[in-house]
């Protein structure tokens, strides 16, 4: 959804390198170098959003991990999430809880994660330019 919604942004070609989609915690610690332990943690969000920029070579990666439901994961219950932003030398993560099913989980998740890096990267981004 985030690649989505990033990509239907006006221009997005110019500055939209790509995303990865590790749903599997497999593909989380493989190819985003996610450190052992639980998926849905800071860590992971944090080692995510930084793994991210590096394979695609950007100056932003996000990383977004949590729990749709409608099971637990990690000891977490469903909609529990974990969102970071890297920028530059600094990555930051942020927890939220958010409300409903899978799907309600999912687009809260998604814009979320859009306000977020429209707070990190400050007046030069303006998270209305995303939701589209």
């Amino acid at each position: 959804m985030l690649s989505n919604c990033l990509a239907a942004a006006p221009n997005a070609s110019q500055w939209l390198r790509g995303g990865v989609v590790a749903y599997s915690s497999s593909v989380k610690h493989e190819v985003l170098h996610v450190r052992p332990g639980p998926v849905v943690s800071e860590g992971a969000a944090l080692d995510m959003a930084q793994g991210v920029a590096q394979l695609l070579d950007a100056s932003v990666g996000v990383g977004v991990t949590g729990v749709g439901g409608p099971d637990g994961q990690d000891g977490q219950p469903p909609g529990t999430v974990w969102i970071a932003v890297k920028a530059g030398s600094e990555t930051t993560a942020e927890l939220v809880h958010l409300e409903g099913g899978p799907e309600e989980v999912c687009r809260a998740a998604c814009r979320a994660s859009l306000e977020l890096v429209a707070r990190r990267l400050g007046p030069s981004c303006t998270s209305s330019a995303f939701f589209v």
